[in-house]
């Protein structure tokens, strides 16, 4: 498991088209963390939270900057009013 628990630190690889993540075992199989849906469903609780890559800090209240244009779900890109502050 990596966790970040720093700002500032990029992870990289040698681009989208040559980069892959590979987890061949289950994440619940090395570190097992069940839990249970309201009706008593057995569930992994890495549904929800957690994984192979956490990046953890603090909340931070502050708008570093306005997104300015609709981005649609799978998109990769967020167009912003002013990315020098990311």
């Amino acid at each position: 498991m990596l966790v970040i628990n720093k700002p500032d630190l990029v992870l990289r690889g040698e681009g989208p088209d040559k980069t892959t993540l590979y987890f061949p075992i289950p994440l619940n199989d090395i570190k097992p963390n069940w839990g249970a849906t309201t009706s008593g469903q057995r569930t992994s609780n890495y549904s929800w939270s957690g994984g192979f890559i956490s990046i953890r800090g603090s909340f931070q209240r502050k708008q570093l900057t306005a997104i300015t244009a609709t981005a649609n779900r799978g998109q990769h890109v967020i167009t912003v009013s002013d990315a020098s502050s990311l």
